[in-house]
Protein backbone atom coordinates (compact mmCIF):
# COMPACT_ATOMS: atom_id res chain seq x y z
CA UNK A 1 0.00 0.00 0.00
CA UNK A 2 1.07 3.55 -0.82
CA UNK A 3 2.34 5.84 2.08
CA UNK A 4 -0.28 8.41 0.91
CA UNK A 5 -3.75 8.40 0.24
CA UNK A 6 -5.67 10.85 -2.05
CA UNK A 7 -7.30 13.85 -0.21
CA UNK A 8 -10.18 15.66 -1.46
CA UNK A 9 -7.75 18.50 -3.17
CA UNK A 10 -6.45 17.75 -6.31
CA UNK A 11 -2.91 18.68 -5.21
CA UNK A 12 -2.87 17.36 -1.31
CA UNK A 13 -2.21 14.08 -0.11
CA UNK A 14 -2.71 12.42 3.17
CA UNK A 15 -0.40 10.30 5.44
CA UNK A 16 -1.17 7.02 5.93
CA UNK A 17 -2.60 6.04 8.90
CA UNK A 18 -3.90 2.57 10.35
CA UNK A 19 -6.38 4.56 12.70
CA UNK A 20 -7.86 6.07 9.98
CA UNK A 21 -10.75 4.24 9.60
CA UNK A 22 -11.85 3.65 13.35
CA UNK A 23 -11.05 7.37 13.80
CA UNK A 24 -13.50 8.32 11.48
CA UNK A 25 -16.18 6.26 12.54
CA UNK A 26 -15.41 7.26 15.88
CA UNK A 27 -15.90 11.09 15.10
CA UNK A 28 -18.76 10.78 12.92
CA UNK A 29 -20.93 8.89 15.66
CA UNK A 30 -19.64 11.90 18.26
CA UNK A 31 -20.66 14.66 15.77
CA UNK A 32 -24.17 12.83 15.23
CA UNK A 33 -24.70 12.64 18.80
CA UNK A 34 -23.37 16.33 19.40
CA UNK A 35 -25.57 18.29 16.54
CA UNK A 36 -28.61 16.17 17.66
CA UNK A 37 -27.98 17.74 21.07
CA UNK A 38 -26.92 21.39 20.55
CA UNK A 39 -28.70 21.80 17.11
CA UNK A 40 -31.89 19.52 17.63
CA UNK A 41 -32.45 20.10 21.11
CA UNK A 42 -32.79 16.38 21.34
CA UNK A 43 -31.88 16.03 25.42
CA UNK A 44 -32.20 12.19 24.71
CA UNK A 45 -28.83 11.96 22.42
CA UNK A 46 -26.83 13.16 25.77
CA UNK A 47 -28.08 10.42 27.29
CA UNK A 48 -26.63 8.18 24.71
CA UNK A 49 -23.36 9.77 25.38
CA UNK A 50 -22.05 7.19 28.20
CA UNK A 51 -18.46 5.19 28.75
CA UNK A 52 -20.45 2.26 27.63
CA UNK A 53 -21.10 3.70 24.31
CA UNK A 54 -17.98 5.21 23.34
CA UNK A 55 -16.58 1.36 24.30
CA UNK A 56 -18.59 0.06 21.88
CA UNK A 57 -17.19 2.56 19.25
CA UNK A 58 -13.72 0.50 19.68
CA UNK A 59 -12.05 -0.93 16.39
CA UNK A 60 -9.19 -2.66 15.94
CA UNK A 61 -6.11 0.24 16.32
CA UNK A 62 -8.19 2.67 18.33
CA UNK A 63 -9.26 0.15 21.04
CA UNK A 64 -9.57 2.46 23.80
CA UNK A 65 -11.04 6.32 23.80
CA UNK A 66 -10.56 8.18 27.23
CA UNK A 67 -13.15 10.64 28.16
CA UNK A 68 -12.43 13.55 30.14
CA UNK A 69 -15.19 16.06 31.50
CA UNK A 70 -14.48 19.56 33.37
Amino acid sequence: MSNNIQSDSPRGRLIYSMARKDTQRISKALIVLFCDFFLKGDKQALNNLTRDYLASLCGRIVDKIDWYTK
